[in-house]
């Protein structure tokens, strides 16, 4: 008797930690006097947990902060206060055993951020129960609808299998299906419209119908798939579904909106040319598209960017001489004003494209644009290009500059600027082992030599080290050679002296065995007096020994090979 004595008083007690008489003060939380509700102790919230109505002099109306109940494994269930209004933000998230949330009458306000919703990452809720009064919600098998049932809000993540919807449903709602486990959603026919990221993180194990009567498939936030693996079966008859590609469409039935595309459709993609918006990540995980046609009225947005790099097997893009907003210039894509004839960009280069041919008009080149291009070997500026930024693209060889910029010079691949004392940018795939930088360069830019893989050694002719910065090097690997008189201003350097700097006298040969003498004469190399009939670069290139520039060059006299400076 004693036992059962016991056990009936532990009841008691426990019952009174969950549920706290009008009045009191339940320890567990803190209401402030505009009724708004904290959690201070999670630890204490076990298993069915019901809030209260009041808290000392204080009603419960409002729940406001973020993930107020946030991992609070130990919680089975909540029931809320037939005295709370409204919950303003996300207050569920990662509850590892919530599987039953209980909503009264009052309430007609709850979510927060873009999520209709109150709960995020609670695996085992399958139950959201509405009181029957409530003004705004309904609860249809443990899923939350709008009150009239035309709007699904939140199907539990805890559901499973597969759960048939009631006829009245028009609108599936944003992250309605959040993480879904069930393995089919079958959207009824007689829907709409589908919210944005309604089915986000549904994973490659579900599979979701679409009805022919869903016209509208919102592209915000990512659209409708955003983060979506599922299997998309569209049903047969549905005007919005052209060739694998949903579209959105205007009171005439035209295409509009390109929505979607069935990761599975392959080869060419026809815009119509009703088409005027691409919708965010319509072509996610579309990897087997290699050809996309524009539509003439396509508008000009950032989202055709995003379309492009998407593709990620994009061959080509093509558009009509006719198109307003795009045009297509040895397969570049640039952003176009056909009225006033003019060009920007570019917006896409092919992948395959190994010459880069700088069209009249364009002033400006970034190298992120090439990003993809690992085929591309050599850019070519016109006179009028001003402006170069960017980093590596480890596939150039060649920069090529056209003799009338009054900017920019080349020299050997080498992007110059017009006077040639500074270097811009030194192409990372030059073969050269070597490369002299001459007296006459007095800054090196950001961003100049990056990934050059081949490049060992730098022989500097400078006497004053060249300016640099923390960016115009991702390395310092290089072997610098540098004037012998001014080895010590280098060292100095906070930045040259993080090479392994070396003087001329411990690099070169200055004489040979027989010869008396290594000079130069008016850009020309004798030895003891003789001139031989060629030098080589530092890239083994033979050239004829006459007007050498700065530089180091070798002669083969006597049998043996010299390493000559020339200043």
């Amino acid at each position: 008797m004693k036992k059962v004595l016991s056990i009936t008083i532990a009841n008691v007690l426990l019952l009174f930690g969950l549920q706290a008489f009008a009045g009191e003060k339940d320890k567990r939380f803190v209401v402030d006097e505009n009724g708004n509700l904290q959690v201070v102790d999670k630890e204490a919230l076990i298993g069915d947990v019901v809030i209260p109505s009041t808290w000392g002099d204080y009603t419960v109306t409002t729940i406001q902060e973020y993930g107020a109940f946030s991992e609070c494994n130990n919680m089975t269930s909540v029931t809320f206060p037939n005295t709370l209004t409204s919950i303003t933000n996300v207050i569920f998230s990662n509850c590892a055993n919530l599987e039953w949330i209980s909503i009264p009458e009052s309430l007609t306000q709850f979510g927060g951020y873009g999520n209709p919703a109150c709960w995020d990452g609670c695996p085992k809720l399958t139950t959201i129960s509405v009181a029957e009064g409530n003004p705004n919600y309904a609860s249809v098998d443990g899923v939350l609808y709008n009150r009239d049932i035309s709007t699904i809000i939140q199907c539990p993540m805890g559901k499973i299998g597969n759960i048939t919807f009631p006829s009245t449903l028009k609108t599936v709602a944003s992250s309605s299906f959040s993480f879904s486990k069930l393995s089919e959603i079958n959207i009824p026919e007689g829907v709409t419209t589908i919210e944005a990221s309604a089915f986000y993180g549904c994973s490659e194990n579900t599979t979701i119908r679409i009805p022919k009567s869903v016209s509208n498939l919102s592209t915000e936030n990512g659209g409708v798939f955003n983060n979506c693996s599922a299997k998309l079966v569209f049903a047969e008859g549905n005007e919005n579904l052209i060739d694998g590609v949903f579209y959105s469409s205007d009171e005439n039935g035209n295409p509009t909106l390109l929505v979607w595309c069935s990761p599975e459709k392959e080869g060419a993609l026809v815009m119509p040319n009703t088409v005027t918006t691409i919708g965010e990540q319509a072509f996610r995980d579309c990897s087997k598209i290699t050809s996309v046609t524009l539509s003439d009225n396509l508008v000009y947005s950032a989202s055709v960017v995003s379309v492009v790099d998407d593709l990620e097997n994009l061959e080509s893009v093509l558009a009509s001489d006719n198109c307003q907003n795009y045009k297509v210039i040895d397969n570049v894509l640039y952003k176009y004003n056909k009225k006033k004839n003019t060009i920007a960009g570019p917006i896409w280069v092919s992948p395959t494209i190994e010459t880069y041919v700088v069209p009249e008009g364009i002033s400006s080149i970034t190298l992120f644009n090439f990003r993809k291009c690992f085929d591309l070997k050599e850019i070519i500026l016109h006179e009028n290009v001003t402006k170069w930024s960017g980093r590596d693209l480890q596939s150039i060889e060649k920069i090529t500059v056209s003799e009338g910029n009054s900017t920019f010079s080349s020299e050997e691949g080498v992007l110059f600027n017009k006077e040639k004392n500074a270097i811009i940018y030194y192409p990372s795939a030059k073969s050269n082992t070597e490369y002299t930088i001459t007296s006459e360069i007095d800054s090196i830019g950001n961003y100049a030599f990056l990934q050059c893989s081949s490049l060992k050694t730098l022989f500097v002719l400078a006497t004053n080290p060249p300016k640099t910065s923390e960016n115009s090097f991702d390395n310092y690997k290089f072997t610098v050679v540098v004037p012998d008189e001014s080895l010590a201003l280098y060292k100095s350097d906070p930045i040259w002296s993080n090479f392994n700097l070396k003087s001329e006298k411990e690099t070169s040969i200055t004489s040979i065995s027989n010869a008396t003498a290594v000079t130069i004469v008016n850009g020309q190399i004798l030895v003891n007096g003789e001139a031989p009939a060629f030098v080589v670069t530092v890239s083994g290139q033979k050239i004829a020994n006459a007007n050498l520039k700065a530089g180091v060059y070798f002669v083969v006299a006597e049998g043996e090979t010299v390493k000559v400076v020339v200043r």
